[in-house]
């Protein structure tokens, strides 16, 4: 099975100098991990664009419902370090790495049957991630904020598996630098 997706999410940020222009950064927010399109096989065909969910229909049908979008609302922290090389004195090149835990607080299911909504609010460990990113620092206001825009590119994510789609949590589903992706970091120097 192949998934792809769309995901954003929106965190505050703690750095602390470690020494030069190394910093801490530690954060936390909210993270939407987005799957929004689905390849997988069967004994029928070579690719289907769902995947099999445990969904009872509010009319009490219970054929095979499959969903072929789903996404994961999710706090996120993380912890990684970010170096900033000057190139002049209002501007600097910005490289770091994040490792990210997700605790998922509610998930949302399209049903391919009637494009019904199917929400569920289980709250569990969804796994973790780590990202490198590349950036320009461009210090505004007299030096007292800053912008950061950035390539963001996930090296590594491991999922849990999820029992709406009939596996254990035991599963574990890995990728490797699977996507790219791009921040917009807006800070004040305190």
């Amino acid at each position: 099975m192949k998934l792809w997706g769309m995901s954003y999410g929106l965190k505050a940020y703690y750095l602390l100098p470690v020494v030069g222009h190394l910093k801490l950064r530690a954060g936390a927010g909210y993270y939407r991990l987005g799957i929004d399109k689905i390849i997988r096989t069967s004994p029928w065909s070579a690719n289907v664009p769902s995947r099999t969910i445990d969904f009872n229909h509010p009319t009490g049908i219970l054929p095979v419902f499959h969903t072929d979008k789903y996404h994961y609302n999710n706090v996120e922290l993380s912890l990684g370090l970010v170096y900033e090389h000057l190139l002049n004195n209002k501007l600097a090149l910005t490289i770091g790495a994040d490792y990210s835990y997700y605790h998922t607080f509610s998930q949302r299911c399209r049903i391919t049957y009637d494009n019904t909504n199917f929400k569920t609010k289980e709250a569990r460990a969804l796994g973790f991630g780590v990202t490198t990113n590349i950036g320009v620092l461009k210090k505004v206001r007299q030096g007292k904020y800053y912008i950061n825009p950035a390539v963001v590119i996930p090296v590594f994510q491991q999922l849990h598996g999820d029992k709406v789609f009939r596996e254990e949590e035991s599963v574990q589903m890995s990728k490797w630098f699977n996507g790219i992706g791009m921040s917009i970091t807006i800070g004040k120097y305190l």
